[in-house]
């Protein structure tokens, strides 16, 4: 397994918020609807990738619909800690051959969320975010998200390591950028990430609905769970 990339011990109390299974694209109530387009529920983690200093991790993932209304992920929070990451999101495109490219094809860059603990037990913290209006996408197509720490602490974030779970997609990680700009550095995978996966839930819209423009986010904020 490559060295670059970390990896925490889960606990899985508070995780039963989402779906039981991976649920893939399926047809939307209506033509006005938003829905859940992925979602990997968290009880299939099995790890927590870490960035640090400016590393990110991420996931591609497969966008039928191009409008982007909420986009969550799971973080991790040790028995007893009360406090949570800075999290900041990416949203980038990618090269024909579906490698992520968050150096030059950035669509989304920010904002810098804090996500909040408790002193409960150790357990997956969801991580929301939410756009209002949604977040347009250029087309239907393979992107990829990443969650940076703004060059700061240390993060988890939840993902399985061992079965595909999401086989549209796949487990990114970008380098250190602190020493110059905390901006995004240039995406890389290694051949024992092939079956890794962020845990994480994509909620999309039909066109109908008015979208945010490109490089920005609308109003935003956390849900923590």
């Amino acid at each position: 397994m490559a060295p670059v990339i970390g990896a925490m011990s889960s606990s899985f109390e508070g995780a039963s918020d989402a779906k039981k299974a991976p649920a893939w694209p399926s047809s939307p109530a209506g033509a006005n609807s938003c829905r859940t387009a992925i979602s990997i529920d968290p009880s299939y983690g099995q790890a927590y990738p870490v960035g640090a200093m400016g590393s990110s991790v991420g996931e591609t993932f497969l966008a039928s619909d191009t409008l982007i209304k909420s986009l969550s992920v799971w973080s991790g929070q040790p028995a007893g800690y009360s406090g949570g990451p800075w999290l900041k999101l990416w949203i980038v495109g990618t090269d024909p051959s579906g490698v992520p490219d968050p150096v030059r094809r950035v669509l989304l860059n920010g904002p810098v969320v804090y996500a909040y603990g408790d002193s409960g037990p150790s357990r997956p913290l969801r991580v929301r975010f939410d756009f209002d209006p949604p977040f347009a996408l250029p087309s239907p197509g393979v992107y990829a998200f990443f969650v940076q720490d703004p060059c700061s602490a240390p993060f988890g974030v939840l993902a399985d390591t061992s079965r595909n779970v999401y086989p549209d997609g796949r487990l990114w990680q970008t380098g250190r950028t602190d020493l110059i700009g905390c901006y995004e550095d240039f995406a890389n995978t290694y051949p024992d990430w092939a079956r890794w996966d962020l845990i994480f839930e994509i909620e999309s819209c039909k066109e109908a609905l008015t979208p945010t423009k490109r490089r920005s986010w609308g109003q935003l904020k956390v849900i923590y769970r």
